[in-house]
């Protein structure tokens, strides 16, 4: 049990490291984009990060290759996977670093699912304590269901609910202007509007999977500030107001908000932070306005070529040839009018070992040190004797000796329908040293 678990962690580890790789290299091509076009409307800007973003949900490699109950390519032979692990050396098993370090991710991640559930049972208890606001200006068309209400609580005006959107503000909403109000809530409005709670929540699924790559939270902070501009536009356009207007309603507003003991930080709610509002009032004073929501025919063939670039990684998962299947199966071309259809049937009747043969371990390698597993594929014929062998998993220092006891090994042969059949199966051989 043990070994399995080492080999699925080993094997879940390289998928990982594999995956670490290409996004951080993915995510290095949206930083350099997003210095280049710096200068460009930040809807555009707001694209390329999320086109990073969502390329962290596609794996780049065909997947974990455990092995599985599968027909090789070319051969007519079903495959089965016993558990039949040999175990070279005594010393007893020993947590390996793949399964220490997968260990380690998953419980960071668990840490960060508690938070989150935390941070959504506090946000509730707030909302639910939190006064309903009546001081709604008439110029602002609230969607019918949506509720608005303020808390001393809250450090600033947020949205939450993936489903069922609501907007709680701060206790300091209560001595706001009109045009301070109106400005808070258009802005929160554009951020349901983009749909950038659903944006929150894929944020922390990333944080959770990815916690440990600096890139990933990186581009969580470029992509919060850039919905946060983008909704400022938004806010501004629908208000008809100038840029330098709408600048100083931000510093109003936020010269009226304390810095919180804690805060707020769940995907189901979606809040300004203190650091953010100054570069959202400096982006608003430095940029013309034109440059805010120009946007160009370029602008789109770029985020489509940046898209482009995420989709054969998708496809490599249903297009990665077999790497165990035999070159002859692949050179040899069979005619239509010979070639003949077979379907296998599950067998009603697996192998079972009967023998085992302990290997031996070489001094070579016993010497240097060496230790592992090699994975043997052996096809059991109908009197349960090993006609062949192949190594699926390779030690050159140890695949003689694991071939060599697989050879030895008998098995009860595999039926189907009440017949003995050939069978293919793989045997994982592992070599420990004594401690």
């Amino acid at each position: 049990m043990m070994f399995t678990i080492q080999h699925f962690c080993r094997e879940f580890l390289h998928l990982l490291g594999w995956m670490n790789l290409y996004h951080s290299l993915f995510l290095v091509l949206v930083a350099v984009l997003l210095r280049v076009f710096r200068r460009q409307p930040p809807a555009f800007r707001r694209g390329i990060a999320l086109l990073g973003l969502i390329s962290l949900f596609v794996p780049p490699v065909p997947g974990l290759s455990l092995p599985s109950s599968k027909t090789f390519a070319g051969i007519g032979i079903p495959v089965e996977t016993i558990e039949a692990v040999v175990s070279v050396g005594s010393g007893g098993e020993k947590i390996g670093l793949p399964t220490l370090l997968v260990g380690i991710w998953g419980a960071v991640g668990a840490i960060f699912l508690l938070r989150l559930w935390q941070q959504a049972r506090r946000l509730r208890r707030i909302w639910y304590l939190a006064q309903p606001f009546g001081n709604i200006p008439r110029t602002i068309a609230l969607p019918p269901a949506m509720e608005v209400r303020c808390s001393p609580f809250s450090h600033s005006p947020l949205i939450f609910g993936l489903w069922r959107h609501r907007i709680l503000l701060p206790g300091a909403a209560v001595g706001w202007s009109e045009q301070q109000l109106r400005s808070v809530l258009a802005h929160e409005l554009s951020h349901i509007r983009h749909g950038d709670h659903w944006i929150s929540l894929l944020q922390w699924c990333t944080q959770v999977l990815y916690w440990y790559n600096p890139l990933v939270w990186w581009l969580n902070r470029q992509v919060r500030t850039l919905n946060e501009i983008y909704c400022d536009v938004a806010a501004r356009e629908l208000l008809a107001q100038p840029p330098v207007q709408y600048a100083q309603t931000l510093v109003e507003v936020a010269e009226t908000l304390s810095r919180p003991q804690w805060k707020l930080v769940s995907p189901l709610c979606f809040s300004t932070s203190l650091s953010s509002l100054k570069y959202r009032i400096l982006y608003q004073l430095n940029t013309e306005e034109s440059a805010m929501r120009r946007w160009k025919p370029w602008h789109l063939l770029v985020l489509v070529a940046v898209g482009l670039l995420i989709l054969p990684q998708a496809c490599s998962l249903s297009d990665a040839p077999d790497k165990n299947a035999p070159v002859a199966a692949e050179k040899q071309a069979i005619e239509p009018s010979k070639a003949e259809v077979v379907e296998f049937e599950p067998l009603t009747k697996k192998p079972q070992l009967l023998k085992m043969v302990q290997p031996e371990y070489p001094s070579q390698a016993r010497e240097k040190g060496i230790e592992g597993y090699v994975l043997v594929k052996a096809l059991v014929g109908v009197d349960g004797t090993v006609e062949a062998t192949e190594l699926l998993k390779s030690i050159p220092e140890l695949d003689m000796a694991a071939v060599q006891a697989v050879e030895q090994f008998r098995f009860s042969p595999a039926e189907l329908n009440g017949e003995p059949v050939k069978v293919w199966v793989t045997v994982p051989v592992q070599f420990k040293l004594k401690e």
